[in-house]
């Protein structure tokens, strides 16, 4: 793994200098996107009502595919028009294309810059309520990062009433997360996008990437890798010489805790819920320093556990103690220099 790391360096590294020489105004613009103007004309603090209309027998059909079909949305905006937008959809995402029934979605938006009018759908992976509140669960991570860091994905919780387009079956109507397109987020934050190349691990050893790994550990979630740029975008942000890691996909996390979930098989770790920390290793008054910060947040956390509208008693007492446990370890200074500090840098090893 470590010539990998070393490869991949190298490879990397002319595209990752060319990045950081060019200027920064050169790489974002105030150009309002299709996906950009479409997703802040939803986002919203309370959930946002959709219809989406489409032949769900052919979608399904083509899980496995990267073909679009037609779909139309159905919606009122923020400014209380009602829209009924023709899109297109597509299955998305690995895991979950394969065994959920209804995979995530790739949304096309009507336009000619493919890049800068799609947006990600998480839909419900089977049509119990159980899996909704997995969903919850996922939506709520999204938020939590938000709570630490502007550098994050902003998402809509949507109620979607999935419509037949054939009229074979009853509508399904559920929850659904809609994801802001990435070069909007990176926009956004006034940042760039680099490739896999520009993560090299010694290059991640900085207080924004270890906040990232934290709040990977405080959801327990290990299904992210940087080499490979696996559920996670790197970006170049202004004044920064530096990478910055911003997270996504976190239905393998200990905080959801899917049953279809399963820990990376080189960690050795029983289930996704057992906390495993995979940060570089930085000085111990850098790494206080972090987790000064999360404790600094912890009655904000808890109290949005608490109040989050959408979890049942399940899901809220799961989220609540599995919370409860993260801040303990970092209440204790023994705990969190032996799961964190001692425990730095192993996952260079897998």
């Amino acid at each position: 793994m470590r010539q990998f790391a070393i490869i991949a360096f190298f490879a990397g590294l002319p595209f990752f200098a060319r990045a950081f020489q060019q200027p920064v105004f050169a790489v974002y613009h105030d150009e309002t996107t299709i996906s950009q103007s479409f997703f802040e004309s939803i986002l919203r603090e309370d959930s946002l009502e959709i219809k989406l209309v489409t032949d769900f027998k052919s979608l399904r059909k083509a899980k496995n595919t990267k073909d679009y079909q037609a779909a139309e949305l159905r919606f009122t905006d923020n400014n209380g028009k009602y829209t009924e937008l023709e899109v297109e959809v597509r299955p998305r995402g690995k895991m979950r294309r394969r065994v959920c029934d209804m995979p995530p979605l790739k949304i096309r938006l009507p336009g000619e810059k493919e890049g800068s009018r799609t947006l990600k759908m998480v839909s419900l992976c089977q049509n119990t309520r159980q899996y909704e509140q997995y969903l919850l669960r996922e939506f709520f991570a999204y938020k939590l990062y938000n709570m630490f860091t502007d550098v994050s994905f902003r998402v809509q919780l949507a109620k979607v009433e999935f419509i037949d387009s054939k009229g074979k079956g009853a509508p399904m109507k559920s929850f659904a997360i809609l994801l802001e397109n990435e070069k909007d987020m990176a926009k956004r934050v006034r940042g760039f996008e680099l490739s896999s190349g520009a993560a090299e691990p010694e290059r991640l050893r900085t207080a924004d990437v270890e906040l990232f790994c934290l709040f990977q550990y405080m959801i327990g979630n290990t299904d992210w890798f940087t080499l490979t740029a696996h559920n996670l975008v790197i970006l170049g942000l202004e004044g920064k010489d530096l990478p910055v890691l911003v997270p996504y996909d976190f239905d393998y996390s200990g905080l959801v805790n899917c049953p279809y979930a399963t820990p990376d098989k080189r960690l050795d770790l029983m289930d996704v819920t057992i906390r495993y920390y995979q940060g570089m290793k930085r000085e111990e008054a850098e790494t206080s320093k972090t987790i000064q910060y999360f404790l600094s947040k912890k009655q904000e956390v808890m109290d949005y556990c608490k109040n989050f509208p959408y979890f049942d008693s399940r899901s809220r007492n799961h989220v609540t103690k599995y919370l409860s446990e993260f801040y303990e370890t970092l209440e204790n200074p023994k705990k969190w220099r032996r799961e964190i500090s001692q425990h730095s840098d192993l996952w260079i090893k897998l």
